[in-house]
């Protein structure tokens, strides 16, 4: 069995403050969304922002994530 990283640990995500910066492999995780999804959702210019770190590093803030979430829970509601 192969070892799980701690990075792809959603309770480990889900503790972290609102202003962390997670990768887009876990914020897809976390919005319950592939890679392919999230890009076209960029594309569309309905995702979470992006935070580019460096030249190279992007990924996004947990709490535009959360919101994300939010928004998409009271409008199917």
């Amino acid at each position: 069995m192969p070892k799980k990283k701690k990075d792809d640990d959603l309770a480990d995500i889900h503790a972290r403050p609102d202003w962390a910066v997670v990768t887009n492999a876990q914020a897809a995780k976390l919005m319950s969304i592939s890679l392919d999804t999230l890009d076209r959702l960029d594309t569309q210019g309905l995702a979470p922002p992006i935070v580019m770190l460096s030249a190279r590093c992007r990924g996004r803030r947990i709490g535009d994530v959360r919101n994300w979430i939010a928004q998409r829970v009271r409008g199917a509601a």
